[in-house]
């Protein structure tokens, strides 16, 4: 037959392998490049696996020791560009991510050059695989630390997402285009890619015939994980042309926090009062790119104070603020019957919501009911 299991296997390497290489080359090439060159890179690399494991399949088991510590810059690369989203990447930084890898490198170097004097640079993975695979504990003990590697990385980038969203809460009153729940996604297909990889790894133990399937299936959803980004790189271009990306005056660091200022609880309750009456008096609310700098050049404070006051004597973040005035200015319009000729979308809109869904999304959450299901308990 002309498609094999093999055969179509090497396809979907190679088409996975060229996705990977023109996407990261696209992005490591474009204007203002920023942070998202680790995005590049990661793709790069998934790259030049999926070719290396396309040689090692076809052409020898010894192209395995050149593609194999690549793995280990995915997880780096991945917390990389999140983090950068909200912080700075330093040289340090990068030199301390990088050290278990130097370590990993010198191991396999040391094992796959022990194994190819014996076998010869021409050893097959077949032949590999029969040659009792499992028995090599210091090639186990190598995945088990590449698995546990992933892991770690995989973990410090969701820390990292959910860090940016918290930011994002404490200055912004709409968020739909600036939330990187795309890349939580991601990192939750990457959690299965590795959940996949480490099934492959312990196929052995129960029959050494499985353990090509479940590399075969490993490296397919790889390609798989790359068409992935690439459709979400034509359907939020936002997220990969670095729009999104806060600024360091946007974001202050933790240790700074409010460490301009010393309010005692009666200049507190002033502030409070001024913020508040600013926002009903003139409905700043209304404004969908309303940020916390905006609202702090009203009241002619810094951005630590007024998030200082939201946070500590209101309760509330400066998204949770302003959308509560926005879900009580759409209440108002949806009893309204003057304005009943308009569709939801248009009284979010109206209410400061930039999107539908933004605006079915939040009003939910401090109702318990969905604008048209709130519309319609209001007619009698």
């Amino acid at each position: 037959m002309l498609f094999t299991g093999d055969y179509f296997i090497e396809i979907v390497l190679f088409l996975g392998a060229l996705q990977s290489f023109i996407l990261g080359m696209v992005l490591h090439f474009k204007k203002g490049k920023g942070h998202r060159i680790y995005l590049a890179y990661f793709l790069i690399t998934i790259g030049l696996i999926l070719f290396g494991s396309l040689l090692q399949r076809s052409v020898a088991w010894s192209y395995g020791v050149i593609i194999d510590p690549l793995v280990l810059l995915l997880g780096p690369c991945l917390y990389f560009y999140v983090i950068g989203f909200s912080g700075k990447i330093t040289v340090s930084k990068l030199l301390k991510h990088s050290m278990f890898l130097i370590l990993y490198i010198g191991i396999l170097t040391w094992f796959a050059f022990t194994v190819i004097n014996e076998h010869g640079w021409s050893f097959q993975l077949a032949d590999f695989i029969k040659s009792n695979y499992s028995n090599h504990s210091i090639l186990i003990i190598l995945a088990i630390g590449k698995v546990s590697h992933l892991l770690f990385y995989s973990a410090l980038s969701i820390r990292a997402q959910k860090h940016h969203e918290r930011q994002l809460l404490k200055f912004y009153s709409e968020i739909g285009e600036l939330n990187l729940r795309w890349v939580k996604r991601l990192i939750i297909a990457f959690l299965a890619l590795i959940a996949i990889t480490f099934l492959s790894f312990t196929a052995q133990f129960l029959s050494k015939e499985w353990i090509t399937t479940f590399a075969g299936l490993n490296l397919a959803l790889l390609t798989v994980f790359v068409y992935y980004i690439a459709y979400h790189a034509l359907n939020q271009p936002a997220i990969f042309s670095g729009a999104i990306k806060l600024s360091d005056n946007q974001v202050p660091k933790p240790t700074e926090k409010y460490k301009a200022s010393k309010l005692d609880n009666s200049v507190s309750e002033v502030l409070k009062n001024e913020i508040v009456n600013l926002m009903e008096s003139k409905k700043l609310y209304l404004e969908s790119e309303l940020s916390i700098q905006h609202l702090a050049n009203e009241v002619n404070q810094s951005v630590h104070i007024v998030s200082q006051v939201l946070n500590d004597v209101i309760g509330l973040n400066f998204y949770e603020f302003v959308n509560k005035y926005r879900v009580e200015e759409a209440k108002n319009l949806l009893k309204d019957r003057s304005y009943r000729h308009l569709n939801i979308l248009a009284i979010g809109l109206m209410a400061g919501f930039n999107s539908k869904t933004s605006f079915n999304t939040t009003f939910k959450k401090y109702t318990g009911l969905t604008p048209s299901k709130y519309q319609k308990s209001t007619i009698g």
